[in-house]
């Protein structure tokens, strides 16, 4: 067992961290404690506000007696104030209160109350988990979490599914079009901010009716609400947000139906077995193996709930679902995919040309992305733009929506985009959409290459503008009835006036750079170690990728499917998006 006494190691990371808070001297910085409160962790918190010369107060509440049927642990919820108005006053004119509960005030219901401040002041809640001082040291909030969690948030906010699936048997559907996300990065800098240490999560909280499906816990993975790894395999079924079965053998199976059993009987409802909220850890600082090295009273477990790449399942009160109870699990789990569509635009294309793509994978119940390759739209283009940092830039998207595979969608150059990341990073890609392109650039004899370039750069080199460059290569990449003889732009339909405003916007330098990177493309070699649902789509007139090469391709790959849209040409999805996300759709739905 760890020795709790004040160490100068454990002063410097709690005043790192106060730090990263911007407490500043004079601030009046309110420690909320209880009886059974780590007094460890109160007196570093103490010694180091005062040594940044924070004007300090404590309070500090009896433990209240156990009213739940259980034993209650990692709720985010304490009743330590107990509604007492004079405590949530004091807390009220703070300007950090800094939490030291042992179940901490995330979830409490005088939280509100509090943040809402009093005389001009508004304060931010800080919460110390309830973990041995080490724990905390080790775990240091890193100030570029934040930049990390916020973008996890807004890849929650944007979607309105995610899909989890795992080896061990889960095959969960979560709708998000109305949750509410949350984040947390270890630190709170400014005024009603919420946040706790350890730190590094991204959360939704489901509304009521959107979870259904399996989810599998394999042995490894942690129930820790009872601070154990698991020995069984656990398999919940989980029906309008609520477990309605568990299933399997041993004391793990055993242990958690007894719990969720005596709170049912308690409460005569079935609140703590439905959805609390799901996420996933983004902190590389939190360990998994990290119970195993502590007993269980110097542990909390916060750290598993943040470890990167996991998936987080968590049960009990949720008040977005209008559910109220203390009963609560937190099941995180590896090995588990988050699986989206992400569509990958081509050489004159952009990711808004694919937001009407995105807005009908969402509105299915799909969580969808679309991509600006470097160069595009807000992605800065950063060295040499080749096939190769294409592929390494498509999986450092995916690492920052935290999504280990996906079903990659890619249009003429974006196809050959996604066919590179096969041969870069397979483990990632869960099924392949190869839309309107082909395996390699030409016959790879140097002079169609030089010819085609040429051809592509005369009129920029003669000084015309990209827009310029559009009026001429739209017209000619689409089906002959799409536009009538001599059309100009005032004349195009929408679909195809949104594939001009795409090519008018590509920097001439980008295009310039694509161009010289499209026809050094060949991957026909790879296409038989293609193992992932494909489906290879043509359109019936397309001169560029003609409908020929994508069946020759498709029977290459073992398993692949062949499509031709009728009607169409190169730019398919802008002359014809109905069609061309039905085939994409029915391929989703019978392939995964």
């Amino acid at each position: 067992m760890l020795i709790e006494q004040i160490e100068h190691r454990w002063l410097t990371a709690f005043e790192r961290t106060f730090a990263l808070c911007k407490i500043q001297e004079g601030d009046v910085v309110a420690l909320l404690t209880e009886s059974q409160s780590r007094r460890i962790n109160v007196d570093l918190a103490r010694i180091s506000l005062q040594r940044m010369g924070a004007k300090i107060f404590e309070v500090c509440l009896p433990t209240p007696a156990l009213s739940a049927p259980a034993p209650v642990r990692s709720t985010g919820a304490t009743d330590v104030i107990q509604h007492l108005a004079p405590v949530v006053a004091a807390l009220q004119r703070a300007h950090v209160v800094i939490d030291c509960t042992v179940e901490g005030m995330l979830h409490a219901p005088e939280l509100p109350a509090i943040l809402k401040g009093a005389d001009g002041v508004v304060p931010r809640l800080f919460m110390i988990s309830n973990e041995h001082p080490e724990i905390l040291e080790r775990t240091v909030p890193d100030p570029a979490l934040e930049s990390v969690v916020r973008n996890a948030m807004k890849k929650l906010r944007g979607t309105q599914h995610m899909h989890v699936s795992s080896k061990a048997g889960t095959d969960l559907n979560i709708q998000l079009k109305s949750a509410v996300v949350g984040g947390v990065w270890g630190f709170c800098s400014k005024p009603g901010m919420v946040s706790h240490w350890p730190g590094g999560l991204a959360l939704a909280f489901p509304a009521a009716g959107s979870v259904n499906g399996r989810l599998v816990m394999a042995p490894g993975d942690v129930n820790l609400t009872f601070k154990r790894y698991l020995r069984d395999t656990i398999a919940l079924t989980i029906e309008n947000d609520t477990i309605t079965r568990i299933e399997g053998e041993g004391v793990d199976v055993e242990m958690m139906r007894s719990y969720y059993q005596a709170w049912i009987d308690k409460e005569g409802h079935r609140d703590a077995c439905a959805v609390s909220h799901v996420g996933f850890g983004l902190n590389p600082a939190a360990r998994w193996d990290a119970m195993t090295f502590y007993d269980k009273r110097d542990c909390n477990g916060t750290e598993l709930r943040a470890f990167a790449g996991n998936f987080l399942y968590s049960t009990g009160a949720n008040e977005v679902a209008g559910r109220h109870t203390l009963g609560h699990f937190d099941l995180p789990m590896r090995g588990c995919t988050i699986a989206l569509d992400v569509f990958l635009h081509g050489i004159g294309g952009g990711k808004k040309g694919f937001q009407s793509s995105v807005d009908c994978f969402a509105s299915k119940g799909y969580r969808a992305l679309a991509w600006d390759m470097p160069g595009y739209g807000d992605s800065p283009l950063t060295g040499v733009l080749s096939f190769d940092s294409l592929a390494r830039s498509l999986e450092r998207m995916l690492n920052q929506a935290n999504v280990q595979k996906a079903v990659l969608v890619g249009h003429s150059m974006g196809g050959m985009v996604a066919l590179q990341a096969w041969t870069h990073c397979p483990e990632r890609i869960q099924g392949l959409v190869i839309a309107a392109s082909s395996p390699a650039f030409g016959q790879q004899d140097g002079d169609f290459q030089q010819q085609f370039v040429a051809q592509r750069l005369a009129p920029l080199n003669a000084g015309k503008t990209m827009a310029q460059v559009a009026d001429r290569l739209v017209p000619s990449m689409v089906a002959p009835q799409a536009l009538p003889p001599g059309a100009m732009l005032p004349d195009y339909p929408p679909g195809l006036a949104l594939a001009h405003a795409c090519m008018s916007a590509v920097p001439p330098d980008t295009y310039r750079a694509a161009l010289q990177a499209l026809v050094t493309f060949e991957q026909r070699a790879a296409l038989p170690s293609i193992t992932v649902p494909t489906l290879c789509l043509a359109g019936e007139h397309d001169k560029t990728a003609p409908p020929e090469v994508l069946r020759r391709m498709a029977q290459k790959i073992p398993g692949a499917q062949f499509e031709c849209i009728p009607g169409v040409g190169h730019l398919m999805g802008f002359e014809q998006e109905a069609p061309f996300h039905q085939a994409i759709l029915n391929f989703c739905t019978t392939s995964f």
